[in-house]
């Protein structure tokens, strides 16, 4: 049969500088998933789930045109889809990377970036330390994911601006290996954007993401 699956998450953000050069951001987030419509076995409920989570994230402009910065997202409770027995843990992860202005000229600018995504088994806001020692170092550095990209900006105005992007996502321990596009929208106060996943496995085959903000 087929099944329709998606997740969900609505937050709200707040970001401040610490100094000129330097910011810190923190999110709060409501999250649902739906994995299936209905529950497995003997099991009664459906195959879907709600909890809250937290991301915090730290950026250093170190110059007029590299940032670097890192993200802890998903610091929360367990989320439960059946069996509150058997609840699972929200998919923590930590990303470090950096993104350096190649080019800009008049209303357009370029943009390169890279970073690294490494899933967190451990629970607790620790566990971007604790979560790189629960398994050998070989099996850990397997698990990270390595992720570049390019996008070009165009200012339509001074409060609004559309960018075009592309990239390449690299998952050696999930065998995923694909080319990545999106686009994006500023218009005064909010933001929307869209990726998709050129990617042909089961998991991700066709597969779109959707996002917006806005800011007050």
């Amino acid at each position: 049969g087929e099944f329709t699956s998606f997740g969900l998450a609505l937050g709200v953000s707040y970001g401040t500088y610490v100094t000129k050069a330097i910011s810190l951001g923190v999110t709060m987030k409501l999250v649902h998933e739906k994995l299936a419509s209905q529950g497995a076995g003997i099991e009664k409920g459906k195959g879907a789930g709600t909890s809250f989570a937290g991301d915090v994230g730290f950026m250093w402009k170190t110059t007029d045109k590299l940032t670097v910065a890192w993200v802890l997202r998903n610091v929360g409770p367990n989320i439960t889809f059946i069996d509150a027995d058997q609840a699972d843990p929200l998919p923590q992860n930590l990303t470090v990377g950096f993104a350096y202005k190649i080019l800009e000229s008049g209303n357009s600018s370029v943009l390169f970036t890279t970073d690294v995504y490494k899933p967190l088994a451990d629970e607790g806001f620790l566990s971007f330390v604790t979560g790189w020692s629960d398994s050998p170092p070989d099996e850990e550095f397997k698990d990270i994911d390595y992720h570049a990209g390019a996008e070009w900006n165009y200012n339509l105005s001074e409060d609004s601006a559309f960018a075009l992007r592309a990239g390449y996502s690299h998952d050696e321990d999930g065998k995923r290996k694909s080319p990545t596009f999106g686009l994006g929208l500023k218009y005064n106060w909010a933001s929307f954007d869209l990726s998709y996943f050129a990617d042909n496995s089961a998991a991700r085959r066709n597969s779109f993401r959707f996002s917006g903000g806005f800011s007050f």
